[in-house]
């Protein structure tokens, strides 16, 4: 431990020095905090109807579907280790990050995964959705095509 000084410097020290070295030997037991692991984790496509899913998720449970198979391919396969996240968690940390603009440790919570998770997810599934960008967004290139736009 790192205070094994201390017991031959206590004798030495005042009442309020004595306090003091109590409290940063409480914050240090504070400070490691055990891991959790959720192994029951919802999903929100099962649970939730579509009209609740809809005013979580701006997006109805059909269209979240399309997008989980779509990016299923980009993401790494979940694995057993760590209990990873399923492509169908990260989409949902993500599209739940865009609908609502919540702090990731919220939606960590409420994904029961740590806030490093929810922050990975939500980069990673932005990374996939931008590099689909040329399949879906078209800018007019000629002056013809921006009057037609227009």
């Amino acid at each position: 431990m790192r205070y094994s000084l201390l017991p031959s410097i206590k004798t030495s020290m005042s009442d309020d020095e004595l306090s003091y070295l109590d409290d940063i030997g409480s914050l240090e037991i504070i400070a490691r905090r055990k891991r959790s692991v959720h192994t029951d984790r919802a999903n929100d496509l099962d649970c939730m109807d579509n009209v609740a899913f809809r005013s979580r998720y701006r997006l109805n449970k059909d269209t979240a579907e399309s997008l989980i198979q779509m990016l299923d391919d980009t993401l790494p396969a979940p694995s057993e280790k760590n209990y990873a996240l399923s492509s169908t968690e990260t989409v949902s940390i993500a599209l739940r990050y865009y609908a609502t603009g919540s702090s990731q440790l919220i939606l960590g919570d409420l994904a029961k995964v740590s806030q490093s998770s929810a922050s990975r997810g939500i980069n990673d599934i932005s990374k996939d959705l931008a590099s689909l960008r040329s399949n879906y967004i078209h800018l007019p290139h000629t002056g013809l095509e921006l009057r037609q736009v227009c």
